[in-house]
C-alpha cells in the first residue's frame, strides 16, 4: 500500500496544519505529501507574520525530505509574483526577496502526478492544452510538459494565462482556472486533483471522458478570518494491485478550526 496526502491552498496557515499533517503521515504510514500550491498570502497577515509561517513551512519541508518523506511543493498563482519580482494581489512588497529566497529553496515545481491523478494548482482545461500542449494527452504527459515550461521563465506565461472566470479574457489557465472553468472545459480522460478554488468540503466531480477532478482548498479564509472550509486533506491509498481508494484525513475537530482563525485574526 502507497499512501499520499494531498494538500490544498495553505495561505500562511503552516503552523496550525502541519503539527496536524504530521499525525496524519505517522498514523497512516504516508509516504508522500503533495503540497497544491498558495504557500503564499493571507488576508491581513503582517509581514513579520508571512516571514515567519513560510520560515517554518521551509523548515518542515526540508526535515521531513532528510527523514525520508517525498515532498513535492507546487506552485500557485501567489508564488509567481515573488518569482517573477512582481506584486500581485497580496503580495508582501517589503519582504518579496526573502519570499522568492525560500520558495527557491522549496524546490518548486508546477504538476506532480499521484496514482494516475494529475496534480496541479489550478488545473489544465481542455482550451489550454489545446493551446499551448497539444502534443500532451495523458496526466504523465502534461505533468512534464508543465513543469518544462515552469523549468523556463522565458515559457512561463504559458502557464499564468487567466480566463473570464477570473476575470481576463484568455483561455484559463493551469495556474488561474476556476472550479467551473476546469469542469466546463475538462481534459477528457484525465483525472485532475487541484486546489485555488475555496470549497466548503473536499469535493470530487465526474467529468468528460470518465474522469474525475478533486477539489482540495479547504484551507482559505474570507477577508475578515472566517473559513470557507472544513480543513481537511485527500488521502490516496493505492494497494500493489493498482487499487485507489480515496478517503478524507480531517486534521481538525468540531468548530476547532474556526477558533483557530478567529483568534488568528484577533491577534493581528
Amino acid at each position: 500500500m502507497t499512501t499520499t496526502i494531498c494538500v490544498g491552498d495553505l495561505h500562511l496557515k503552516h503552523t496550525h496544519v502541519l503539527p496536524r499533517l504530521d499525525s496524519e503521515v505517522q498514523l497512516h504510514e504516508v509516504e508522500r505529501v503533495v503540497f497544491l500550491g498558495d504557500a503564499c498570502d493571507d488576508w491581513q497577515l503582517g509581514d513579520d507574520a508571512a516571514l515567519d509561517e513560510l520560515l517554518y513551512f521551509k523548515a518542515w519541508v526540508q526535515a521531513r525530505r532528510k527523514q525520508g518523506l517525498q515532498v513535492d511543493v507546487l506552485a500557485g498563482n501567489h508564488e509567481m509574483p515573488y518569482l517573477m519580482d512582481m506584486i500581485g494581489p497580496g503580495t508582501h512588497v517589503p519582504i518579496r526577496g526573502l519570499v522568492k529566497q525560500i520558495l527557491c529553496d522549496l524546490d518548486l515545481k508546477c504538476a506532480a502526478v499521484v496514482s494516475g491523478h494529475l496534480c496541479t494548482h489550478a488545473g489544465v482545461t481542455r482550451v489550454w492544452q489545446a493551446a499551448y500542449a497539444q502534443n500532451a494527452q495523458t496526466a504523465d504527459e502534461l505533468c512534464a510538459t508543465l513543469n518544462g515550461y515552469f523549468a523556463d521563465p522565458d515559457k512561463w506565461e504559458r502557464l499564468l494565462t487567466i480566463g473570464p472566470g477570473r476575470g481576463s479574457g484568455d483561455v484559463p489557465g493551469p495556474l488561474w482556472a476556476d472550479e467551473h472553468e476546469l469542469l466546463r472545459f475538462p481534459m477528457p480522460g484525465v483525472n485532475q486533483i487541484v486546489g485555488h478554488t475555496p470549497v466548503r468540503w473536499l469535493s470530487r466531480e465526474s467529468v468528460a471522458g470518465e474522469a474525475q477532478v478533486w477539489f482540495c482548498d479547504t484551507f482559505s479564509v474570507t477577508p475578515y478570518g472566517w473559513p470557507q472550509g472544513e480543513a481537511s486533506a485527500l488521502m490516496l491509498e493505492e494497494a500493489a494491485d493498482g487499487k485507489l481508494e480515496p478517503t478524507i484525513a480531517i486534521l481538525f475537530g468540531d468548530d476547532e478550526w474556526s477558533n483557530l482563525m478567529r483568534a488568528r485574526m484577533q491577534s493581528e
